[in-house]
C-alpha cells in the first residue's frame, strides 16, 4: 500500500498494513532496514517508545511489535516523516524471511531502486578494529560504533588524525580482545562516508565503511559474530 503527503510518498511494498492498537489506527510506513527480530521503518506519524503496534501480513498472520525508538532530524520533521525501530514480539518469526516471502524486498528494489538494509547493532562492549589504507604499513585504531552484515561505523580512538577519505579502500582486523570476537577477523572495506572538513577529510574520526566479501575462515567467523550480537540485542530489548 502507498501513501502520499504534501512533501513525500512512501510505500510498504507489500509487507502488510501496520496498525496502532489503542486506538486502532492505520500507520502509513515504509520499511528501510531489517534483522531477524527487528525492523526499521519510516512513517508519516510519530510512534511512542514502548507502545505496541500490529503488522497484518498479506497471508493473514498478525504480528505484534513494540516500538523501541522513534526519532527525526530537523529536516525529517519538516518533511513530516519519522524513523522508528520495532521489536518483533514473536520470537520464532524471522523478519528477514518475511520480507522475502512477501516479495517486499524485491518490490522495493524493482520499483524504487532502493534496497532493504541490514539492521545495525551497537555491540557492548564495543569491538576494536585496526585498519590501514590498502597496501599501507601505517595502521590506525578504531572502535565499532555500530555494525551490520554489510558494513559498520568506525570511531578513531584517542582523537588521532586519520587520513581516510570517501572511497578509500582499507584493510582491517577486528580484534579478539573482547567478549564478541573469539579469533581475529580480517577483511577489506571501502569508506563510503566521513565527516568532512574543508579539505574533504574527516575532522571527527568517524567513518562509514562498506564491507567487501570476506574470505574464509573470516566469513564464517563474522557471520557468527553478527548472529550472536543480534540475538543478544533481542534478548536485552525484550525487557
Amino acid at each position: 500500500m502507498g501513501f502520499k503527503s504534501e512533501t513525500i510518498q512512501i510505500s510498504d511494498f507489500g509487507l502488510g498494513d501496520l496498525y496502532r492498537q489503542d486506538p486502532a489506527e492505520l500507520i502509513p510506513y515504509q520499511p528501510f532496514e531489517v534483522s531477524r527480530h527487528q525492523i526499521g521503518i519510516l512513517s508519516l506519524s510519530a510512534l511512542h517508545m514502548g507502545e505496541q503496534v500490529s503488522l497484518h501480513l498479506p497471508f493473514g498472520k498478525r504480528v505484534g511489535f513494540r516500538v523501541l525508538s522513534c526519532e527525526a532530524s530537523r529536516h525529517q520533521r519538516q518533511l513530516g516523516i519519522y524513523r522508528s525501530s520495532l521489536l518483533c514480539l514473536d520470537e520464532g518469526l524471522d523478519l528477514g524471511l518475511v520480507t522475502q516471502s512477501t516479495g517486499c524486498a524485491k518490490k522495493m528494489e524493482l520499483s524504487s531502486g532502493l534496497r532493504l538494509q541490514q539492521m545495525r547493532f551497537s555491540p557492548r562492549p564495543p569491538i576494536k578494529m585496526s585498519a590501514n589504507t590498502f597496501g599501507s604499513p601505517q595502521s590506525f585504531d578504531f572502535v565499532l560504533k555500530n555494525m551490520s552484515q554489510t558494513g559498520c561505523m568506525l570511531q578513531a580512538i584517542g582523537g588521532v588524525y586519520c587520513p581516510f577519505q570517501d572511497h578509500t579502500l582499507i584493510e582491517f582486523t577486528m580484534s579478539e580482545k573482547g567478549s564478541w570476537v573469539e579469533a581475529p577477523i580480517k577483511g577489506i572495506g571501502k569508506v563510503v562516508w566521513c565527516d568532512k572538513d574543508l579539505g574533504g577529510r574527516s575532522e571527527s574520526g568517524v567513518f562509514g565503511v562498506q564491507f567487501l566479501p570476506f574470505e574464509e575462515p573470516y566469513e564464517q567467523r563474522f557471520s557468527e559474530v553478527i548472529q550472536i550480537i543480534g540475538e543478544a540485542a533481542y534478548q536485552y530489548k525484550q525487557f
